[in-house]
């Protein structure tokens, strides 16, 4: 809100920093971890104080609250050993809204086939603003399962409720299919899923944002022959004029240790 900036690392450069508008380093920590940590993100709370994601091999996806100089006040993980935290948002009341997996793997080889035991959820949880589990759900795609490293995206819709877009996996290796749209309803219960794709085509997203006419917006890489950018824009129902599908959504409440 000042002007300042955080900047910070992920994949393996587990760093964050700030700076003045005018660029000048207001402080800088470098975290020492003796596998893979890192930042997923950093968002600022109303205070001034600061949100942060984590993703760690045997932590799993963890939440921290730092303040305004980069000291943490408490750090909490979730879904250990290897849970992933991709997004989260802030509510009015100082709630927190996280989303990621349950599950991740640490960069097979693309060819590689999955392990039959690896059966990543994509879950939703709404945590106290001091990390307290609220709520949790899970949402299992059978016979798919969720390509988990383009992470999941979540966004408030106008009507209050969640946007939340994930990628769909192959049904046997560690590479996207289609992107997946879902409408959630405060408690994390689905209002409606949509996904859409061109057969013979795969899908890995990339960002999305909520439009002002109330319709979605998400962009990727699209693989066939050779890689292509999109972009789609749906309606405020998540349909686009074409190539619409749909894969059937499981919704479980889930219990994070």
């Amino acid at each position: 809100a000042d002007g300042s900036v955080i900047i910070w690392g992920f994949d393996r450069y587990f760093f964050a920093l700030k700076a003045e508008q005018t660029g000048d380093v207001v402080w800088a920590r470098r975290f020492s971890y003796t596998t893979n940590g890192s930042f997923r993100f950093i968002k600022e709370l109303p205070n001034g104080d600061l949100l942060a994601g984590i993703n760690m091999d045997t932590a799993g996806a963890a939440i921290g609250h730092m303040d305004a100089e980069g000291n943490f006040l408490w750090l909490k993980s979730y879904f250990r050993p290897r849970g992933m935290i991709t997004d989260a948002l802030i509510e009015n009341d100082g709630s927190l809204i996280i989303t990621g997996f349950t599950d991740s793997l640490a960069a097979p080889g693309f060819l590689t086939l999955l392990p039959p035991d690896y059966w990543p959820k994509l879950f939703v949880m709404k945590l106290s603003g001091e990390g307290e589990v609220l709520w949790c759900k899970g949402y299992d795609i059978s016979p798919y399962r969720w390509y988990t490293r383009p992470g999941t995206r979540i966004e408030r819709h106008h009507d209050g409720n969640y946007i939340l877009l994930g990628n769909i996996g192959d049904l046997n290796y560690p590479f996207g299919y289609r992107p997946q749209l879902m409408k959630i309803d405060l408690n994390g219960d689905t209002l409606w899923t949509r996904s859409a794709g061109l057969e013979g085509h795969v899908y890995d997203i990339i960002n999305m944002t909520v439009c002002s006419d109330g319709g979605i917006m998400y962009n990727g890489q699209s693989l066939s022959n050779s890689p292509d950018m999109f972009i789609f824009k749906t309606d405020s129902l998540g349909y686009l004029p074409c190539h619409n599908q749909w894969h059937a959504t499981t919704t479980v409440d889930l219990f994070p240790t």
